[in-house]
């Protein structure tokens, strides 16, 4: 990676891996300086892998890595970015970045709706539904119900948040 283009200016390409065409039109109207390019196969990656300063994809392809001789940056759409792991020693001045934070509040909805699922039975409520039957049931409620999270970083915090407007008594670690 031994590129001496910056990325900023007008002659930056970026290339979109996995996601719809949409994305790059969104760029390309946002900041029409910027050549966006796309690819959906690994194929089509390893063709424009070598024309790319920047690649926003959900994790890195470490099979272009060679072919990629301009990268510049690598923007992880998630928030992990251990598919890089394996190439971390050669990986010079590649910035990498990450998506850290962009799910917190979905997943804390994601995970509170799965407690109140389980919580109140809801695969049987479905079924007893599908069979037209009601066979009424005692349950406490989640509030005063003690909820253990183990990490406080966006998803974790998020969560804990919920369980708090819940009425539940948080434990974090």
């Amino acid at each position: 990676m031994t590129s001496q283009k910056t990325v900023v200016g007008n002659s930056v390409t970026v290339l979109l891996y996995g996601f719809a065409d949409e994305h790059a039109q969104l760029i390309r109207q946002r900041i029409p300086h910027v050549r966006v390019l796309t690819a959906m196969s690994a194929e089509s990656l390893c063709e424009q892998a070598p024309q790319a300063d920047v690649l926003l994809a959900h994790s890195f392809p470490v099979e272009i890595f060679d072919k990629a001789r301009q990268l510049r940056w690598f923007q992880c759409a998630s928030a992990g970015i251990d598919s890089i792991m394996p190439i971390r020693d050669r990986i010079g001045d590649l910035i990498v970045t990450n998506a850290r934070g962009i799910h917190g509040e979905v997943i804390a909805d994601y995970v509170m709706t799965g407690i109140a699922m389980m919580h109140w039975n809801f695969p049987q409520f479905l079924q007893d539904q599908s069979h037209k039957e009601w066979h009424p049931r005692a349950l406490a409620p989640l509030a005063g119900q003690t909820l253990g999270v183990v990490g406080l970083g966006s998803v974790g915090a998020a969560i804990a948040r919920r369980g708090k407007g819940f009425g539940m008594t948080v434990i974090g670690s």
